[in-house]
């Protein structure tokens, strides 16, 4: 056998093998026996066939099969054994394969496309601007009102009181054409709200459409529209009550501290405030820290210089997408593939620089953290420790290894993002939530 690697570029090249009879035909005679002893045909005894009988029925089909194994095995050994980085897999140069003859041919010659990484190096010197969400009052008393409305008693009055949301159908004044609609209290101008005012189930109301709403975002998801088509829609809306849906907060008590951290984690009103604080807070900074990976991963792809091979990347993904994408879904979204391709790189090579490593038992604690953020979620924690095992095992083993592969995955990651935090010059201005929201929502509208 024969392989060596031609460089068309620095970033392309081809791996050309060629295969000597000898190199295969071994593998063949010995899967030709075992054919002959498993065969049954009509005339034979088992494990009689004659071993002419069986290359002349399966010679060639055997011998495609052997060749393919050893070509595979013999690329991927070639490129670990001579650690050349490359891109995605190997692409065989089909116009070659299409013209050997098998029935013939004793020397075969192969031609694999691949793509190469240049050498590159992570700046980890990189100074990045991102916040640190300090929780106010006025935030976590937002929070505790949601709360005791969640936990608080539902009813469906007759009549509109204020602070009721309202269902009902609506549609342009003077049509037939209604939809269902649900207005909520905390997303309704004062002026038009007023119009409830007395109003019954099954009540209709005339509402201003461009007045109604205090965002524009919130008439967007009303109508079912986007924020482009919206600006278009003006005039009076027919409103048809349907029911209204009102709450009952629920106290400062120990049945709501209950639902809402679990039965007696607090005992009174200032544990329960001193909990909460800690738990938004603690949301935020997840938040934050979820931004902050952001900031991370657009700076390196900005400052790290990675030369993509055009030519074979989009080959290759047409090639692991055959039939679900176009060629002209790659020129569309080449971008966006290029940027992900530089991420996955980037990160290998932050995982490389640092030794990382995922280890059985942390792919196992992951997952044991995960199934019980789950329940104490739902409340449920006394008899999770007796079983708490046996559901990661089984959850580890579910959908095929899945389930254990995506864990060591978001394990890698953490650990990757954690390195990055450490290393790269972070610096985080303190900035209250509510501007967060905002410069989160510019951030998406950019």
């Amino acid at each position: 056998m024969e392989i060596n690697l031609d460089k068309n570029s620095a970033t392309e090249g081809l791996i050309k093998i060629t295969l000597n009879e000898a190199d295969y035909q071994p593998k063949v005679e010995e899967k030709v026996k075992e054919y002959s002893r498993k065969a049954q045909l009509k005339g034979f005894r088992p494990g009689k066939v004659p071993a002419g009988l069986i290359r002349k029925m399966y010679g060639k089909s055997i011998l495609i099969e052997e060749v393919n194994e050893l070509l595979s095995k013999s690329v991927i050994d070639y490129i670990k054994q001579n650690d050349i980085k490359i891109i995605g897999d190997p692409l065989p140069v089909m116009e070659k394969t299409a013209l050997i003859d098998w029935d013939n041919q004793k020397e075969f010659e192969f031609e694999y496309l691949i793509g190469l990484v240049e050498p590159f190096s992570i700046d980890y010197t990189l100074k990045i601007n991102s916040y640190r969400i300090e929780l106010d009052d006025k935030t976590l008393q937002d929070t505790l009102d949601r709360l005791k409305r969640e936990y608080g008693e539902y009813s469906e009055p007759e009549e509109y009181a204020d602070g009721d949301d309202i269902f009902g159908v609506w549609g342009p004044a003077g049509t037939e054409d209604k939809t269902e609609v649900w207005l909520l209290q905390d997303q309704l101008n004062e002026s038009e709200k007023k119009k409830f005012d007395g109003i019954k189930k099954d009540g209709t109301v005339t509402l201003d459409i461009t007045k109604l709403f205090r965002e524009s975002s919130n008439l967007a998801k009303a109508l079912r529209k986007t924020d482009e088509e919206i600006q278009s829609v003006s005039g009076e809306y027919e409103f048809r009550v349907t029911r209204f849906h009102r709450v009952k907060n629920a106290g400062m008590n120990q049945e709501f501290f209950d639902k809402v951290f679990g039965k007696d984690v607090v005992k009174s009103e200032e544990e329960f405030m001193t909990r909460l604080r800690e738990t938004v807070q603690k949301n935020y900074d997840h938040e934050a820290e979820h931004y902050t990976d952001h900031r991370i991963q657009d700076l390196l792809l900005d400052h790290t210089e990675i030369t993509v091979p055009e030519n074979f990347y989009k080959k290759w993904i047409l090639a692991v997408n055959k039939g679900s994408v176009t060629e002209e879904d790659v020129s569309k979204n080449y971008d966006h593939y290029v940027k992900e391709l530089k991420w996955s790189l980037i990160f290998n090579k932050v995982s490389e620089d640092n030794g990382i490593k995922v280890e059985h038992e942390d792919v196992v604690a992951r997952a044991r953290d995960l199934i019980r953020a789950q329940f104490a979620a739902y409340g449920i924690t006394d008899s999770l420790n007796a079983n708490i095992e046996t559901m990661t095992d089984n959850f580890l083993k579910g959908k095929e290894g899945e389930n254990y592969y995506s864990t060591y995955n978001r394990v890698r990651s953490e650990k990757v993002m954690s390195i990055l935090r450490e290393k790269l010059d972070i610096i985080k201005d303190p900035i209250s939530p509510a501007d967060f929201l905002k410069t989160m929502e510019k951030t998406n509208q950019d």
